[in-house]
């Protein structure tokens, strides 16, 4: 690259300054200005400047100290960006009126060929840029425009990686660069560069430190024996520990504490030197409270690859595992309700396969539920059952909506009444994933039910029967009054007599029949009392025998007993 950052400089001298390294100044020998040029690179290497400041001064010291050693008019220092699309001036420092640019940013596609060159050549030593076509003619044309006569320039490396260059350049005349110039070029390149990667380390370290402040993790740094030497401020926000009064203590000292299987990995990685990841502690703070922490760590190692302990992250995931936990309980419960609960439940995928099945869909077929989860439908309930079943899942799973309250009668248990729902289980893209059956027994309600059914036909049939008997009553009431009155008009041998008496016992009948049918319709109250049943039903004779049917006939046995027989 050029060695003048800003194409001119302003006051840049035309005039030769240097000799060559190996000439006689006016001053003495070859071997005093040896001295002087390694006592100027100890005063470089001694320099706080190149740590205590920034790299722009940093850059300004190895600049001006370099030119003065070299003896050369202008001394220029080129950055490569990470991305490698520009190059950029970090300082061009020009001896005559020592003044300093920097900043200006070229594309490196506008010099790729020059940059190429250098790339392959590591160091190029050009004695006279207009006698000798030493370089790519696009530079070598850049380089004459600036009033360069002679250059030497060195490309800089770290760790593999091109980063820039460091141009020296004569101004109007000629010099040939001796091998120890050139080798005292390399000394201040590789100044440059240790001294880039220094910085360019403390602005990464910078960044991550105020990352580390500012993120809601908190960061740390123990030593080879597990002790922490660094922790990030955000620990007191989450825990209320000062990142002062962890330091020199370990995961244990500060009552962390793991599970078995979490503590054998994490001892396995520790003494492998492995990284570990999503280490899960907790730990009871002096309030009472419990927090939880995720931790992960990868080791480190000093520039003699000894181990130097960890260096990781870790976060708070308290109020995450508290609703772990309080949906583990909710859980808990819910599967102690399915369980316990009398109607018959269960879960099947896609396939028709069970999945889960409650302790009263087990004992209602007689299995175990061993027997049941794993199984289809049709192996479980057989092929009539089972068949029925599928035919509602299919149509749940077809159709996305429940099924709710079927009746329906069980091949396999054809004298059972079962209700059943079929309800739809969606993943997040509200595709079915499964079906949630819930079977109940209605057998003996339905019974029920019907037998409270026939109790409300009677008890109307009973209220139809008051209101009838208590016309019937005024009818006999009418007849028997009749009857009374013609009972002093006919007496003794009077032919009407053998109708009247009759007559007169009918209405007495009909009048008992009455307050019977009265206490059952509830209208008339029952006095209990002692009664000779066989008399009762010997003075019913008449009335038994008309109401249950002509195929029945009723004899009186010797020891009173009333038997009915078809």
């Amino acid at each position: 690259m050029s060695s003048d950052c800003s194409q001119r400089a302003p006051g840049a001298s035309q005039t030769p300054v240097g000799k060559m390294f190996n000439s006689t100044d006016a001053t003495g020998t070859g071997a005093s200005l040896l001295s002087r040029q390694l006592e100027l690179v100890g005063k470089l290497a001694a320099s706080t400047v190149l740590i205590d400041e920034g790299l722009q001064p940093a850059l300004r010291e190895i600049a001006e100290i370099a030119g003065e050693v070299l003896d050369v008019d202008r001394v220029a220092i080129w950055r490569i960006g990470r991305d490698e699309t520009e190059i950029t001036c970090g300082d061009a420092f020009q001896r005559s009126d020592g003044s300093h640019v920097h900043g200006q940013t070229t594309k490196i596609s506008e010099h790729r060929e020059h940059i190429e060159f250098l790339r392959q050549q590591h160091v190029v030593a050009v004695a006279d840029l207009n006698e000798v076509n030493a370089l790519p003619r696009s530079g070598s044309d850049l380089l004459k425009s600036l009033g360069d006569t002679a250059l030497l320039e060195a490309t800089v490396w770290r760790e593999g990686r091109f980063i820039g260059t460091m141009a020296f350049a004569m101004l109007g005349t000629p010099r040939i660069w001796s091998e120890e110039e050139q080798a005292l070029a390399g000394v201040f390149v590789e100044f440059f560069s240790r001294i880039f990667a220094t910085h360019e380390r403390r602005e990464l370290e910078a960044v991550l430190r105020d990352y580390a402040e500012s993120a809601s993790d908190w960061f740390w740094e123990m030593d080879a024996d597990g002790r922490f030497t660094y922790i990030s401020d955000r620990i007191f926000g989450a825990t209320g520990d000062r990142p002062t009064s962890i330091y020199g203590n370990t995961f244990e000292q500060m009552g962390h504490e793991v599970s078995s299987e979490d503590q054998r990995s994490l001892n396995s990685a520790l003494a492998n030197r492995q990284p570990f990841q999503n280490l899960v502690s907790w730990r009871q703070l002096r309030d009472g409270r419990v927090t939880w922490t995720r931790s992960g760590g990868v080791p480190i190692f000093d520039d003699e690859g000894q181990f130097a302990g960890y260096r990781g992250s870790s976060a708070d995931i308290t109020d995450t595992k508290m609703l772990e936990l309080e949906k583990t309980e909710q859980a808990e419960l819910l599967e102690a309700i399915l369980e316990n609960m009398p109607t018959i439940v269960s879960f099947c995928d896609r396939e028709l396969q069970l999945v889960f099945v409650n302790n009263a869909h087990a004992k209602y077929h007689g299995l175990e539920k061993s027997e049941i989860v794993g199984k289809t439908l049709l192996e479980v309930l057989g092929p009539s059952t089972g068949a029925k079943s599928e035919d509602f899942i299919h149509e749940v799973i077809r159709t996305g909506e429940p099924i709710i309250g079927r009746i329906h009668t069980p091949g396999r248990y054809p004298d059972r009444i079962i209700r059943s729902s079929f309800v739809p289980q969606f993943d997040a893209n509200r595709q079915v994933t499964g079906v949630v059956a819930l079977d109940e027994d209605i057998t003996e309600s339905r019974h029920a039910e019907n037998r409270l059914r026939q109790s409300q036909k009677m008890d109307a049939i009973g209220q139809l029967a008051g209101g009838l008997v208590h016309d019937f009553n005024n009818i006999l009431a009418i007849i028997r009054g009749n009857l009374d009155l013609m009972g002093p008009q006919v007496h003794g041998d009077h032919p009407l007599m053998t109708s009247l008496m009759p007559a007169i016992n009918a209405t007495q009948r009909g009048a008992a029949i009455i307050r019977w049918l009265l206490a059952f319709a509830r209208h008339h109250p029952i006095d209990a009392e002692t009664i000779d049943i066989c008399d009762l039903v010997s003075k019913m004779h008449d009335l038994l025998r008309t109401s249950v049917g002509k195929n029945f006939q009723s004899i009186l046995g010797r020891e009173r007993r009333i038997i009915l027989h078809n």
